[in-house]
């Protein structure tokens, strides 16, 4: 536990080091900051945190930098700067966009808080093992009678997935539509994972009633099976324009981005946590990302339905009293939209 004095010395640090990006000295501590202590003071208490591990000095005749507990301890302890008004108008009116196209509010989303936070936005999209099934419908393709038959799928948060299939009978649209009613009966409510195993029940009890059509089903719920959660990255230029980072390990953080699955893993990690979560340094136990922080939060709608994750990727010296209630305004705002599924309101 650190004391009254260490803390405040410590802020200092933080504080300073987040503006410069360099090693902070004494002195910089005492012009920066509203301490009412003596340069030669400030330097004790340094030394002090620099053996209790909150901070670090790179070089002998350097001064000293927050290490990750350092960022950890000042995070904790924290005042965030409320939103402007015109960023949360900004926020709303991205939510307003898309036309009932999930992924492509979310990609804009993702844009928007690239720019607010002049840093990388990464946005994990719902998965669709649990998206829920509110209807199914089939169409054929051609006039009359028809042997290629599109099947479309359309869960209750707007997505739409679709296959085509081929078929040696000829059906009317009068039966396909009679048909799709009758799957949208037995799977509405379910989600695509648990619609799966229905319907592998149904075949394999031999349910003979529109069997061909519970196979296209079927064959069309594993194919999205073998979908996974989609990750958004908007923002990297941010990174490369920044000066935030050790230019030596850019290249490997941006090829991290470019990968993907380990930081779509820790996203996910956030969906069983409430509130903002933070990853400073290595707390993502993401390499390279130990240079790097992200400051994450999950977002649903009702019953925790139409989940995902959205977050911000930057450097260690984000500025997080910003960053912070920023991710936690678009998460919270993205989930009351999907409650009033207004956005989500395409069939």
């Amino acid at each position: 536990m650190l004391s009254k004095r260490q803390s405040q010395v410590l802020k200092g640090v933080v504080d300073t080091y987040i503006q410069v990006g360099e090693p902070v000295g004494s002195a910089t501590v005492c012009r920066s900051s509203d301490l009412s202590i003596s340069s030669a003071t400030v330097r004790q208490v340094m030394v002090e945190l620099d053996q209790l591990g909150y901070l670090y000095q790179p070089h002998t005749s350097a001064g000293r930098i927050p290490t990750d507990r350092g960022f950890r301890a000042f995070v904790d302890s924290l005042d965030v700067i409320p939103l402007s008004d015109d960023e949360r108008a900004l926020i709303i009116k991205t939510l307003n966009t898309g036309d009932g196209d999930v992924d492509l509010t979310l990609k804009e989303m993702s844009r928007i808080l690239a720019l607010i936070s002049q840093q990388a936005c990464l946005v994990l999209t719902p998965g669709l093992e649990n998206a829920v099934i509110r209807k199914v419908q089939l169409v054929g393709l051609g006039s009359g009678k028809c042997s290629r038959i599109l099947m479309l799928l359309v869960s209750d948060s707007g997505q739409l997935l679709n296959r085509i299939f081929s078929t040696n009978n000829k059906y009317i649209q009068k039966d396909l539509d009679r048909f799709g009613g009758e799957l949208s009966t037995r799977l509405a409510g379910l989600t695509l994972r648990q619609a799966r195993k229905k319907l592998v029940t149904e075949l394999a009890d031999g349910v003979e009633a529109y069997h061909i059509v519970c196979k296209w089903m079927l064959d069309l719920v594993f194919q999205v099976s073998m979908t996974n959660d989609q990750l958004i990255i908007n923002g990297r230029s941010n990174l490369i324009g920044g000066s935030g980072f050790n230019q030596a390990r850019l290249s490997e953080i941006l090829e991290a981005l470019e990968e993907k699955r380990h930081l779509a893993d820790l996203l996910e990690n956030c969906l069983q946590v409430d509130g903002v979560q933070l990853f400073i340094g290595t707390e993502s136990q993401v390499c390279p990302m130990d240079e790097c922080s992200v400051v994450a939060a999950k977002f649903a709608g009702p019953e925790d339905q139409r989940f995902g994750t959205m977050g911000v990727l930057g450097p260690m010296r984000l500025n997080y009293a910003r960053i912070i209630p920023l991710v936690d305004y678009a998460a919270k705002a993205l989930g009351e939209r999907f409650s009033q599924d207004l956005v989500f309101s395409r069939v």
